[in-house]
């Protein structure tokens, strides 16, 4: 999946515009008694770059983003009664951002004194603001079910999971 407006608006703004592309994958296979057996993937790509800036004000910013998923569930059924089934999974997500801006102010905004012959008028005041963020979740997952039928309405289900994540 991808979106070519980029491809177009970029022409007609003389800018670049935000960008994603996603590739996403499944395979199953399905045995003969009841088993099930899928393989998921998921690749997410993002990115922007833009510079709004004019001769008084500059406006910078830029991000990023990758999100990668693969997961392999395999569901199968011990006589007809439980059910089991087990999935292990992977996660990545990044994601950058980069913001920069700057201009002029006729607004005081700190009690300082602009220094004598200083360029502007008399309140005019630099302001600056720059932001940076980087995130980032690895997480390995794995998830046991098992599903048992009490009756022809009524079925116990019982589950655990386990994850190793990380963060910044």
């Amino acid at each position: 999946r991808r979106t070519y407006y980029d491809l177009v608006a970029e022409h007609i703004l003389d800018d670049e515009l935000p960008r994603f592309d996603d590739l996403q994958l499944k395979l199953a296979w399905h045995g003969a008694r009841g088993q099930r057996l899928a393989l998921t993937g998921w690749r997410s790509r993002e990115d922007s770059d833009a510079d709004w800036s004019d001769p008084a004000d500059k406006i910078v910013f830029a991000s990023g983003g990758a999100n990668d998923l693969i997961a392999l569930d395999l569901q199968a059924p011990i006589g007809e009664r439980v059910f089991l089934r087990g999935v292990v999974s992977a996660y990545r997500f990044e994601e950058t951002l980069d913001l920069a801006l700057e201009g002029r102010s006729d607004t005081r905004v700190s009690f300082s004194r602009p220094s004598p012959g200083a360029a502007g008028d008399s309140n005019d005041q630099v302001l600056t603001l720059g932001l940076v963020r980087n995130v980032g979740v690895r997480d390995v997952a794995l998830r046991q079910e098992v599903a048992v039928a009490l009756g022809p309405r009524h079925r116990l289900e019982v589950g655990a999971e386990v994850h190793r994540l990380s963060t910044r």
